[in-house]
């Protein structure tokens, strides 16, 4: 397995390969994302119970397959994980516009978490072990802007496409994915080399590091505290994420856009998240010491707190401009969710487990929103959408309180950082 690891000659830097991929990522995923769910609706006609059923699917998969590719990823190759899902992705995004059968695109969607369980972890770990801790934490900002810059670009790209047909844009998404794995293949290259003896097999590998994970977690009260946040904000994404067509399509009424196809109202809804968003990173780069524990905390506490009302607002409002400010709002407040969060869990890893430790927080995204997706899809019919977006909110004022108490433990000196 040495070969493995030791990977193709680095010919771009590894921080230039990091950007440039999760910009071509991110255009890859709004192409698809964009009109995934007018696909779903329109195309093969799901409820939404159907269309949280598909999500709890996907994350289901990605529960079961996200800490076992995070062990491999540390036990052989960082960099093979990556490019397997890139090609896993391609594969599984081709798949769930080629075919517009409700069954077909749970498989796809399967094939599409075992992608994104080889990227998560192993893509931040790969990164952080090239370039440092310091540097790793400010990339992650830049690199979350990079990709709202090419989620932008893929907006509009993403409705031309659907207007001829709402297959295409998976179709196109998936080849640009295959075409990204076939890139790292021969520009990426590897410096970590895992801590195994010569000859370890996989139950050997998976066995030793799922050990030292767990010693991790249980030797550090913040990485459970902050797990559960990530359950949390799982629960809370869920319902947003699979009903927030639903509301527009079915709650609310798209005016008239310039004699176009009410499905460009969703390259609308795209770009104003994303030119918020934009906005809201440049603050969070300039102003926020992502360094520093008590400066992440502080940040993440802000933004989940407005992320939370924006939500409960757009669950809750019968006017079209309300809703769509709110939905741009809540958008961007995730966008800058996620760099923040990643920056305070990488603080310190050990490097030997840091994949592993990262896709962990990944399953307890997909564990909240495993559990709690049938019951906000069960609201959603028994009761209305509204509710359903609003008990979706709801999961967040815990995580408030555990990063305003860690804050505050930090702030006394009564809990030690070791802790």
């Amino acid at each position: 397995m040495r070969a493995l690891n030791s990977g193709a000659p680095m010919r771009i830097s590894p921080s230039a390969i990091f950007l440039s991929v999760s910009a071509v990522r991110s255009l890859a995923f709004t192409l698809m994302a964009t009109t995934s769910g007018v696909y779903a609706i329109r195309e093969v006609g799901l409820d939404p119970l159907q269309l949280v059923l598909m999500g709890t699917v996907l994350e289901g998969a990605y529960l079961l397959f996200e800490l076992p590719t995070g062990v491999l990823a540390d036990g052989y190759s960082r960099r093979w994980s990556v490019i397997i899902g890139a090609f896993l992705g391609g594969g599984g995004f081709i798949l769930w516009g080629a075919v517009p059968v409700f069954e077909m695109i749970l498989v796809a969607n399967v094939i599409w978490a075992l992608a994104e369980a080889f990227t998560s972890g192993a893509w931040e770990a790969w990164i952080t072990d090239e370039v440092g801790e310091a540097a790793a934490a400010p990339l992650y900002l830049r690199a979350s802007q990079v990709r709202l810059v090419a989620g932008l670009i893929g907006l509009p790209l993403a409705i031309f496409f659907a207007l001829m047909s709402l297959q295409l844009p998976f179709i196109i998404a998936g080849s640009i994915l295959i075409a990204v794995g076939i890139f790292l293949v021969f520009a990426m290259g590897e410096s970590f080399q895992p801590a195994r003896g010569a000859g370890s097999g996989v139950l050997s590998v998976l066995r030793s590091t799922t050990r030292e994970t767990v010693r991790a977690f249980t030797g550090r009260r913040l990485l459970l505290l902050l797990l559960v946040t990530a359950m949390l904000f799982g629960a809370a994404s869920e319902g947003f994420d699979r009903l927030g067509v639903a509301i527009w399509l079915q709650q609310l009424t798209l005016p008239e856009l310039a004699g176009l196809d009410p499905i460009a109202w969703f390259a609308v809804f795209g770009a104003g998240g994303t030119l918020i968003g934009l906005g809201v990173m440049e603050i969070l780069r300039r102003r926020v010491d992502v360094v520093s524990e008590r400066g992440i905390a502080i940040a993440l506490i802000m933004v989940t707190a407005v992320l939370a009302v924006a939500m409960a607002v757009f669950g809750l409002s019968e006017l079209f401009w309300l809703s769509l400010v709110a939905m741009w709002v809540a958008r961007s407040m995730r966008t800058a969710y996620a760099p923040l969060f990643l920056a305070w869990i990488n603080r310190e890893l050990d490097p030997q487990i840091r994949a592993t430790v990262i896709s962990a927080f990944g399953q307890g995204d997909a564990v909240g929103q495993v559990s709690m997706g049938p019951i906000i899809g069960w609201i959603g019919v028994a009761r209305s959408l509204s509710a359903a977006i609003v008990t979706s909110a709801a999961f967040l004022v815990p995580s408030i309180g555990i990063f305003a108490g860690t804050l505050a433990r930090r702030g006394d000196g009564t809990e030690d950082a070791s802790q």
